[in-house]
């Protein structure tokens, strides 16, 4: 079956940590690889790990634009600087774009979709192996301003990272 994808990807994202009072943090390093620390200080992860974590759950704007000052976690957090915790928020701009991507899918493929989309419904124990296509590699991207060509389903999905 053909179909037309509008995959939502993020061309920027900028990273601002929002601290209580003044830190000090490795500019040399990537504030993507910066560590989060829960209140109680255990490990919360890396802002790397929940701004990819919350895009692929859809938990972030997928629509094309800027986006401003998104608050990462929706909790408190910590970061450690100088020899100690502080209080943070950690803030995400977004630039996502949308590319359009032209293919199809295989009466299996759409039967693993199907069931994906149905938490009701259970996957056909032969169709776990089921290879997905992988639609930014196979498939043809097709220019925003070209007609889309003709096409039986029309998506629109986020990239996974």
């Amino acid at each position: 079956m053909t179909a037309l994808a509008h995959l939502s990807r993020i061309r920027h994202a900028g990273i601002k940590i929002d601290a209580t009072e003044p830190i000090s943090l490795d500019i040399t390093g990537d504030l993507m690889e910066t560590p989060l620390f829960s209140p109680t200080r255990g490990g919360l992860g890396t802002v790397r790990g929940h701004l990819f974590a919350r895009w692929n759950a859809g938990q972030l704007p997928t629509d094309p634009g800027e986006y401003q000052d998104l608050d990462l976690l929706n909790e408190p957090c910590q970061v450690y600087s100088r020899g100690a915790y502080v209080n943070a928020r950690i803030l995400v701009s977004l630039e996502v774009y949308q590319s359009r991507h032209f293919g199809s899918f295989t009466p299996d493929q759409l039967a693993v979709l199907a069931a994906g989309n149905d938490p009701e419904q259970e996957l056909d124990p032969a169709l776990t192996n089921v290879s997905m296509p992988n639609i930014l590699i196979d498939w043809q991207e097709i220019p925003t301003e070209a007609p889309p060509p003709e096409h039986e389903i029309e998506f629109h999905a986020v990239a996974r990272y």
